[in-house]
């Protein structure tokens, strides 16, 4: 029989081009390869996953300069790529930047 362990991850959402940070998530499930989304702008990625979404506020790159990832040549979080990975010190930091900023918009349609 094969199984699959999964390992609790905290996704931190950039939109490309955007100058700012949108949201912390947590993915709740392992991704499925057999499923695709639409919306990409290209073709590169397949599969998804879903989320639990914590925080979603929109937040300038400046709030977060501060946090430079070690296992990325010690760049600031702000100039991360796609499935960078994160540390948890530095996740927290993240986190806690995203709770203590006021934000008046957000990346969600308004209703």
């Amino acid at each position: 029989m094969h199984t699959t362990t999964f390992r609790w991850f905290s996704v931190l959402f950039q939109v490309n081009a955007s100058g700012q940070f949108c949201g912390v998530a947590e993915m709740v499930g392992p991704v499925d390869f057999g499923k695709s989304v639409e919306y990409w702008q290209q073709d590169k990625w397949n599969g998804r996953f879903t989320v639990k979404w914590h925080i979603i506020k929109d937040i300038p790159n400046c709030q977060f300069r501060h946090i430079i990832l070690e296992n990325n040549d010690n760049k600031p979080v702000t100039n991360s790529r796609d499935t960078q990975e994160v540390i948890n010190p530095f996740v927290f930091g993240y986190i806690e930047t995203c709770q203590q900023w006021w934000a008046s918009s957000t990346f969600l349609p308004a209703a």
